[in-house]
């Protein structure tokens, strides 16, 4: 008696190519097996390894199957099969022949396609838009992705501000660490952050120069020395 498996799709393998069928009628297929949970036609398969079978007949059906998992792995990870071996070999061979005889009589062949210059061309053209579609989703991902991380990025540096407006505008402790950063010493910083505060609370500071003039301790040389390095950390 011929027995009905249900045998795990990656285990089984065709020696046709894909390409032989349309890549419309596999996934039409694929779909109407997903919705009805069935493979009218099951596969006729011979093993070939330990747990590694090989497609007899049902091509069609097999690439069906393949599609089936990729669209749903859970509902479409075993497929409806029945397994040559010495008593049924000859009787199932026979009786899918004559299926298949019948079937291209009436010009179904079985979902093939012919194997003419122009179909395989379109068959192939419509694979290969499909991955560009895809490499296309990946890039505009990619890119978003990158985008999203380089805004952050730019959030978390700190404002860059002209070093006069700095002089005009952060409060002492900032003014101290700003100091401390051009190499101004601990005390000298506190002292010269001080200085500015004082001053431009008379009079906001109208240049530079006016800054060391009105300023106790803060020399033409301390100057540039500050604004050579603030101009890389403001």
């Amino acid at each position: 008696m011929t027995r009905y498996y249900l045998v795990d799709v990656v285990s089984i393998s065709s020696t046709k190519p894909r390409s032989s069928y349309s890549e419309q009628v596999i996934d039409r297929l694929a779909r109407n097996i997903l919705s009805s949970e069935v493979l009218v036609r099951p596969l006729l398969i011979e093993l070939v390894d330990v747990e590694s079978y090989q497609v007899v007949f049902g091509h069609l059906e097999y690439f069906a199957a393949v599609r089936a998992r990729e669209l749903d792995p859970r509902k479409g990870e075993m497929v409806g099969a029945f397994i040559l071996n010495s008593n049924n070999q000859s009787s199932l061979k026979e009786q899918m022949e004559i299926l298949d005889e019948s079937q291209s009589s009436k010009g179904s062949n079985d979902g093939r396609i012919s194997f003419d210059a122009d179909t395989r061309i379109t068959n192939l053209e419509t694979r290969f838009e499909n991955s560009i579609n895809d490499l296309k989703m990946n890039h505009i991902k990619e890119f978003q992705s990158l985008k999203s991380e380089i805004d952050l990025i730019q959030t978390k540096l700190p404002e860059r501000i002209e070093p006069l407006n700095a002089f005009n505008s952060l409060g002492t402790e900032s003014l101290v660490l700003k100091l401390k950063q051009a190499r101004v010493g601990e005390k000298a910083s506190i002292k010269i952050a001080n200085a500015i505060v004082k001053g431009r609370a008379e009079r906001e500071f109208s240049s530079l120069t006016d800054v060391i003039a009105r300023t106790q301790g803060l020399g033409d040389k301390r100057m540039v020395s500050i604004i050579d390095c603030w101009t890389g950390v403001l």
